[in-house]
């Protein structure tokens, strides 16, 4: 799952594709933007200054995400809107996936672009953001994955950008008040990132990216932790995706585990809450763990996480 935006120049990946969630750990410690105070602030120029290249049009009675594209094929056409202007050089953007939050992208130049990558410097600004602070003002940056650089190199989401800057937007919105704009600048490391003739360029954007459906796969490949937790599916979410509820607890006879008190640990109850994803996997390797702690919490209690 990631909090994501994403941009590529031909098409989406086709169905049977996924991101890969490469496991490994810098030698180094990330670097963080250090902020000069000399980045570019661009004020949000809109539609009267630009050409909308994507919109994403609730197509249900509710106004958030509720299905993924199919992915177009050799054999299928592309389920991208017809009625958008198809100008030369311009990247094209996809948010219709789990947690996409893409709404609008406007092309303001053919190097600047408005989110409502190549020897290149792109600008990117996501300019209706409703927090007053953000962890980008203190060095966060974003992450990007290139199929190529995983494929060569097995390097996975990587840290990008610079001129990073998160600031308020003066004009003041009646309906969401006060807004604000992250804005960064960046070049893609390849020209060519993809090696089928279909697609070119192929690029994911997320502010924080995590990997729970693996986490949890790999729980119950382990026969250690698969012992003390037991996984069911608990529903569906509105994409499609399954949505499990896992009961952790020292095996017992059915009276003993009558007598043990029941804890709730519930999180990411929304879609693009990726960090706390990251706080319940520590907690389920530590639960599902071999630590004396961990095995007398077992014994005491009866853990349902979701």
């Amino acid at each position: 799952f990631a909090k994501s935006w994403f941009a590529n120049e031909t098409c989406v990946l086709s169905s049977h594709h996924r991101v890969q969630h490469i496991r490994s750990f810098p030698t180094e410690p990330e670097v963080f933007y250090e902020v000069s105070g000399k980045e570019a602030q661009p004020r949000p120029l809109g539609e009267d200054h630009g050409a909308v290249v994507f919109e994403y049009n609730v197509t249900s009675s509710v106004s958030y995400f509720s299905r993924s594209v199919a992915a177009p094929t050799a054999d299928s056409p592309s389920e991208y809107p017809s009625d958008l202007p198809k100008l030369p050089n311009t990247l094209r953007f996809e948010s219709r996936f789990e947690s996409g939050n893409l709404a609008k992208a406007i092309r303001i130049t053919e190097s600047y672009y408005e989110l409502y990558l190549p020897d290149m410097t792109y600008r990117f600004s996501i300019v209706n953001f409703n927090k007053p602070d953000s962890l980008y003002t203190c060095g966060m940056r974003p992450v990007l994955y290139s199929e190529l650089e995983a494929e060569k190199h097995y390097v996975g989401w990587s840290r990008v950008g610079s001129n990073i800057r998160y600031y308020r937007n003066e004009a003041y919105d009646e309906d969401e008040g006060c807004t604000y704009t992250l804005t960064f600048s960046l070049t893609f490391p390849h020209d060519n990132d993809t090696s089928c003739s279909l697609r070119k360029t192929q690029y994911y954007f997320a502010s924080l990216i995590s990997d729970l459906q693996d986490d949890l796969g790999a729980i119950q490949e382990n026969e250690n932790r698969a012992k003390v937790c037991s996984q069911k599916l608990l529903c569906n979410s509105l994409a499609g995706n399954n949505v499990y509820i896992l009961t952790i607890t020292a095996p017992a006879h059915q009276e003993v585990l009558k007598q043990r008190s029941v804890i709730f640990l519930s999180a990411r109850v929304h879609p693009g809450e990726s960090p706390s994803s990251w706080i319940m996997r520590g907690i389920l390797h530590f639960l599902t763990g071999e630590s004396q702690v961990a095995e007398d919490l077992r014994q005491r209690f009866i853990f349902k996480v979701t």
